[in-house]
């Protein structure tokens, strides 16, 4: 089962409001621009054979910027095509129904995939995002509309049809603000929301109290209901609650597979494993690439996947890696991967690591006041993206350089994906570039990759 990461990644926003301008051609000169210099690549160790099950199932990827991809026994290929460009960067939410088939809820509608990976849409492209996806025992397939009221809807084969909004669940006197995980389970639905944990019984919601800690995710293992928070997880059966699992706070909800084995995620990009039924330790991994826990899963196999702003990995039942692909370094796929799906005991082999693509990207930092002055020894970061978070965490930085005397800077090596030019001027307000090498980086600009100019010591907000 994986980890639920909820929320927006608002990837987008710079298409509209940090896009470089072309208000001056840059054109630095090799003989000013001081030499870039970029970190040490993470160390590629896959172990192609991996282990042996006896049947191998796909594994399923999702990036923002290429679509999902299918992993099937070394082989790697697309099988739906990217979100448009205005919904790039929404939430896109992976799920492995109990027949096996995989789902796929993202921003522009709901698809469902049948053996060999051939998507069929359900939606069409609707308004709102469809999250929280779940589908039951019987094959009805439950999912949220994310719209201001929240709605719960249900897919019969045919059609999508609302059933409830948030203001049915009321608490307090008051209705519920959004709604937080919806989870099938063998014969019953759970919701949890801001207001609390609900259960359906026949066409009646019933209110759920007395859980131990705050409500992150749910899910189920081996038939009874679990509570997660990203600092442990609870069971929940007959109208008892007990505590599983604690630890110190993670970075994220842990995930839990089949043989009761946790993956927790920490901030210092570590994983630990953890057993489920005594609550201890069994291995520690890491650290991992990066600055950010993108996705966690483990399959059937006991094998936890993990992806990261700057990694894929696949670890052992003993913490062991077993295959470890930087950004890029996945045949065909040139950016971080956002969602995961393993279904069953997922590929017998796992895919040989490839050299990722790079680019030089050029630009030239000037002032604000006199957009013809180039501002000398600016710091130039290119990272990953984090919307929600200080830019350039330490473990997101791909490539850093200082400006020449004429404002001109020059990155060698970038890899493909979405990313930030982060400048440091030494004035209090600057411009900085989104920098997706699918957008920016094309025809005439391709290589090098010209940002353009960004101006620094901007004029303070008015009050």
């Amino acid at each position: 089962m994986k980890a639920r990461f909820p929320g927006l990644l608002l990837l987008g926003w710079g298409l509209f409001a940090c896009q470089p301008t072309s208000r001056l051609p840059s054109d630095p000169s090799p003989a000013e621009t001081p030499e870039a210099r970029a970190p040490t690549p993470v160390a590629v160790e896959p172990v192609p054979s991996g282990p042996v099950h006896s049947e191998s199932a796909p594994a399923y990827l999702w990036t923002h910027d290429l679509g999902l991809f299918r992993i099937d026994d070394g082989g790697v290929r697309r099988v739906i095509e990217p979100l448009n460009q205005i919904h790039r960067g929404h939430h896109s939410q992976l799920v492995v129904a109990p027949d096996g088939k995989v789902w796929l809820a993202k921003r522009d509608g709901v698809f469902v995939l049948d053996d060999d990976g051939t998507p069929e849409r359900l939606t069409d492209e609707p308004f709102y995002a469809y999250d929280d996806l779940t589908v039951d025992a019987a094959g009805r397939t439950w999912a949220i509309l994310a719209s201001p009221m929240w709605s719960m809807e249900r897919f019969n084969g045919e059609n999508w049809t609302s059933l409830w909004t948030r203001l049915d669940f009321e608490h307090d006197g008051g209705p519920s603000a959004w709604f937080i995980d919806l989870q099938a389970g063998p014969d019953d639905l759970w919701l949890a929301t801001n207001a609390g944990l609900w259960e359906l019984r026949g066409d009646d919601w019933q209110p759920i109290t007395g859980c131990p800690r705050p409500i992150e995710a749910l899910s189920f293992h081996r038939g009874e209901l679990l509570a997660g928070d990203s600092e442990g997880w609870s069971a929940y059966d007959t109208k008892t609650w007990r505590t599983l699992a604690t630890w110190p706070k993670a970075a994220r909800v842990a995930a839990i597979g089949e043989q009761g084995t946790l993956a927790v995620p920490r901030s210092t990009m570590e994983l630990e494993l953890r057993s489920l039924e005594n609550d201890t330790v069994t291995a520690g991994i890491g650290p991992l690439a990066g600055s950010e826990w993108r996705d966690l899963d483990i399959d059937a196999a006991g094998r936890t996947w993990a992806a990261t702003d700057r990694e894929l990995a696949v670890i052992g039942p003993d913490g062991s890696f077993l295959a470890r692909w930087p950004t890029g370094s996945l045949p065909a796929i040139d950016e971080a991967i956002e969602a995961i799906a393993v279904v069953g005991a997922g590929p017998t082999q796992l895919p040989q690591a490839t050299p990722g693509r790079t680019r030089v990207v050029v630009g030239r930092v000037v002032d604000h006041g006199d957009l013809r002055k180039g501002l000398a020894k600016a710091r130039v970061t290119v990272c990953s993206v984090h919307p929600f978070r200080e830019p350039c965490p330490p473990g997101s930085i791909v490539a850093e350089t200082t400006s020449a005397r004429d404002g001109s800077f020059r990155l060698e090596d970038v890899p493909d994906g979405s990313l930030e030019v982060i400048v440091d001027a030494g004035c209090s307000r600057g411009e900085s570039a989104w920098l997706s090498t699918y957008s920016v980086c094309t025809g005439v600009n391709a290589n090098p990759c010209d940002v353009g100019p960004l101006a620094q010591c901007l004029p303070p907000d008015p009050p």
